[in-house]
């Protein structure tokens, strides 16, 4: 199963057909497709898609899913030494 940027992959091990997909709550984001085979973006219990979203940056606002929106006069642009991948 792949699930769009913005949600997570919900999976009971025991029914994997019955595979969800869910988005990120308000104050969390995503910006990678959730595949099942990226573990990082997948849980097998729905109470937990909250843990597998990225926080929202300071300086933004995130409604859930993939929305990063910047206050007006922020920059969200990274330092280098901030950088890392989402995982």
């Amino acid at each position: 199963m792949r699930c769009p940027e913005g949600f997570i992959t919900v999976r009971n091990a025991d029914f994997p057909v019955g595979d969800q997909c869910l988005i990120c709550p308000a104050g969390k984001y995503s910006i990678v497709p959730a595949l099942y085979t990226n573990l990082n973006k997948t849980v097998g219990d729905a109470k937990d898609v909250s843990s597998k979203c990225n926080k929202c940056p300071s300086g933004a606002d995130c409604s859930g899913g993939q929305s990063v929106i910047p206050r007006a006069g922020t920059s969200l642009i990274p330092q280098p030494s901030t950088l890392k991948p989402e995982s």
